[in-house]
């Protein structure tokens, strides 16, 4: 049994894991300002930990707190990509590998719902092509409220509809909110469409408030695995 730590920007995520799976419901959440309670959670157990994190600092609090504990670094994992690794977070990489691993031999276009969301492709060959990011739809939300000056009642991407002409918004509330989840419902729209992916996976903790809406239009078989980036950290923590 080991404990394997995800280091995002607002959240640490923990769970346990065995060398043939996750124990998924054993899965725990700490801000990232509470590194404290995350600190006496760890300290009340003897199994081994993996780490990995796109908060420099914070990887480095932990590690200086358990210097037995693993970091997993991008060159750990075994993945083909064009991107230049120094450049990529580690948390794409992560859930691109654990995609092709799982849906081994297909195109899959991966959107990781997170503080931001990431868009990332990989082919048929399990090479990670590229991808680009987005605000979530909380952060493109509070962006508009920021302007606009008001506040506006928040939506989720289920209430857009692409191509109902009966649905375009006729105020500005319901305008910033159609447009914030336009961004992220027409992108998987338009590279659905373009690129003909064999499969679209949504990962993330984000996901639950995303899929629904988007794969009612998009036609591509859907796929949900909320631990992916686990997964691949299960792989290389066993080196499975």
């Amino acid at each position: 049994m080991a404990i394997l730590i995800d280091i995002g920007h607002s959240f640490i995520k923990t769970i346990l894991s065995h060398a043939t799976g996750l124990e998924r419901n054993s899965l725990r959440s700490f801000s990232v300002s509470d590194f404290d309670n995350l600190n006496n959670f760890l300290k009340e157990s003897e199994h081994p930990v993996f780490f990995a994190g796109v908060l420099d600092p914070l990887s480095r609090k932990l590690k200086q707190s358990y210097p037995n504990a693993v970091e997993i670094f991008k060159k750990d994992i075994p993945l083909d990509t064009r991107y230049d690794r120094s450049m990529i977070g580690i948390d794409r990489l992560l859930v691109s590998y654990a995609a092709v691993k799982k849906w081994d031999g297909k195109d899959i276009l991966i959107v990781d719902a997170g503080t931001l969301i990431t868009i990332d492709v990989v082919d048929k060959s399990n090479v990670h092509l590229g991808g680009f990011i987005l605000p979530s739809l909380d952060k493109a939300q509070d962006l508009c409220l920021d302007i606009i000056g008001k506040d506006i009642c928040k939506t989720d991407v289920r209430n857009v509809n692409i191509g109902d002409k009966s649905s375009l918004p006729l105020n500005t509330d319901d305008a910033a909110q159609y447009g914030s989840c336009l961004s992220l419902l027409g992108a998987v729209y338009l590279l659905v469409d373009k690129l003909n992916p064999d499969i679209c996976v949504f990962t993330g903790g984000g996901t639950k408030d995303i899929v629904d809406g988007i794969k009612r239009q998009i036609d591509c078989e859907v796929h949900v695995d909320e631990y992916l980036l686990f997964e691949a950290m299960r792989r290389i923590a066993y080196g499975t």
